[in-house]
């Protein structure tokens, strides 16, 4: 498990060195792009930009032997934030990529003990999305599918007689390690909402071990949770200065798309 970690801190670093020769190429061709002060988004160009899902609003669909319930809704904005590669073949239609860190669970109440049960983890994750609208502007529709890997996990549990307890790991069990997942959003501008859904299990049917309220065996055995998420995003971005055809150097950014 330590080398998988290992290989996904390499990608990032990695990754995050290609940004910056992506935003060479940008200025680059930057010359051909401008126009008297203002330079627009690359069609048929590489270019990159950072993205904040920021605001994230979470539930679950929880199915547990036959008894289906709704998770209550959860809040957080720390931390969520990633980078992305573009890919804009016209003003109309573009693609990205990237690398993204989000903190995602879901929070469960048993009202007959109640009780309160709250699980989540930290992910790294990679998305392949489609963009279509108004690229120039940054105001378009987008969709398409992506995988996580969840690497910290951590539970709080309490009750009306029990204090809170807390358990927390790397590279958990109580998990599944991949977590695919769909999305489909809008960005206006500066600002985006997305929908993402997992249709896998965020839970570990075959786990069996410590947690917050000591050692269990096979806890999650017949229980299937799905995660849905609706996160509030805004656009981050890059300012790099340029030289236009006039001769005139402008500051422009880099526009990057929001994830």
């Amino acid at each position: 498990m330590k080398q998988v970690f290992a290989g996904f801190l390499l990608l990032a670093v990695v990754f995050s060195g290609s940004n910056v020769k992506a935003e060479d190429r940008i200025m680059k061709a930057g010359e051909s792009m401008c126009s008297d002060t203002t330079c627009k988004v690359p069609i048929r160009k590489i270019y990159n930009g950072n993205s904040l899902d920021g605001m994230i609003f979470s539930t679950a669909m929880i199915d547990n032997k036959g008894v289906n319930s709704l998770g209550t809704l959860r809040f957080t904005m720390f931390f969520n934030f990633g980078s992305t590669f573009n890919y804009n073949f016209n003003k109309t239609l573009g693609v990205y990529t990237g690398l993204d860190i989000k903190n995602i669970g879901f929070i469960e109440k048993y009202s007959l003990t109640d009780a309160t049960m709250k699980q989540r983890v930290y992910t790294i994750g990679v998305p392949l999305g489609i963009k279509v609208g108004n690229m120039p502007k940054n105001s378009y529709f987008f969709l398409g599918g992506g995988v996580d890997l969840a690497f910290h996990y951590k539970e709080k549990f309490w009750s009306a007689t029990v204090k809170k307890q807390k358990y927390g790991e790397w590279f958990s069990d109580h998990t599944n390690l991949l977590m695919p997942y769909v999305f489909a959003g809008l960005s206006i501008k500066s600002s985006s909402l997305k929908i993402q859904y997992y249709p896998g299990n965020f839970l570990n049917e075959s786990f069996s071990g410590p947690s917050a309220m000591g050692t269990l065996i096979a806890p999650y055995a017949g229980k299937k949770v799905n995660l849905l998420l609706i996160s509030v995003g805004r656009d981050i971005k890059f300012k790099r200065k340029s030289k236009c055809p006039s001769g005139n150097t402008t500051s422009s950014p880099a526009t990057p798309t929001q994830i």
